[in-house]
């Protein structure tokens, strides 16, 4: 039994047969080739490749003789470019590149796949006719009134004018007013009163909270002075321990 490797290189294709290692078939390359894979096209095991011109090699196997050779980038491309990463080849003949940071692109080198592309893509808006619209009612614009759905009622077709000379449809032309009676003044002096009443007890509830938080934040000041001081005195007896303390060396 003999077994066949493909050893691909920058510049050169070679097929070698196994274990003996000889060389049945060889392609070398004008152009340095950066992506590399086997695929089918129509039950065929071709190679794919991608060189530093941004162009598509097709090659047969095992003959690697030249099928394709199209440009899939306008400017040219290395081993390390960022493109390499953003490109791979799939079976079929059929890859895809990000040609943006939101977009891919998909390629094929098969004809045939190309052809079923139209027949294949599908439509991202189907048309659907909408249905009518359900006629409103006296009664159902009624009960909109008093309910807590958001719906428009036409007010002015609603309570039109019963005068038989007035042209049908018409709407109201006024609406209704109130007119302030002798105590309006004495309401309004009264309120006034009271807004005023409200808003100094708030100023005095929200003064007296101001002294109370004045008040907690002086003792906080008082405890810290306190421990700082208990610790200044602890630490300056230490201190003099150890200055009076004498060390010997054996």
């Amino acid at each position: 039994m003999v077994y066949v490797v493909i050893l691909v290189s920058e510049e050169d294709v070679k097929l070698v047969a196994l274990p003996s290692f000889t060389q049945l078939f060889s392609h070398r390359a004008d152009i340095p080739f950066v992506i590399v894979r086997t695929t089918h096209v129509r039950g065929h095991p071709v190679l794919m490749l991608l060189n530093g011109a941004g162009q598509i090699v097709v090659l047969s196997l095992p003959s690697l003789r030249q099928l394709a050779c199209t440009a899939l980038f306008r400017q040219s491309i290395e081993l390390d470019d960022a493109m390499c990463q953003k490109t791979s080849f799939s079976e079929h003949g059929l890859g895809v590149y990000a040609i943006t940071p939101s977009e891919v692109q998909k390629f094929t080198v098969c004809s045939e796949l190309a052809g079923q592309v139209q027949e294949c893509m599908g439509e991202l808006f189907v048309p659907v006719d909408m249905p009518e619209p359900p006629r409103s009612s006296f009664f159902k614009g009624v009960s909109t009134l008093f309910a807590g759905q958001k719906e428009s009622v036409d007010l002015d077709s609603i309570f039109v004018e019963k005068n038989p000379s007035s042209t049908a449809g018409s709407g109201m032309r006024s609406i209704a007013k109130t007119i302030p009676g002798p105590s309006a003044s004495l309401d309004q002096a009264t309120s006034r009163g009271i807004s005023a009443g409200h808003a100094a007890n708030i100023a005095l509830q929200a003064l007296h909270e101001r002294g109370e938080k004045l008040g907690a934040t002086v003792d906080a000041t008082e405890r810290l002075k306190d421990n700082a001081m208990n610790l200044s005195q602890r630490t300056g007896k230490l201190v003099e321990k150890y200055e009076k303390k004498k060390w010997f060396n054996f």
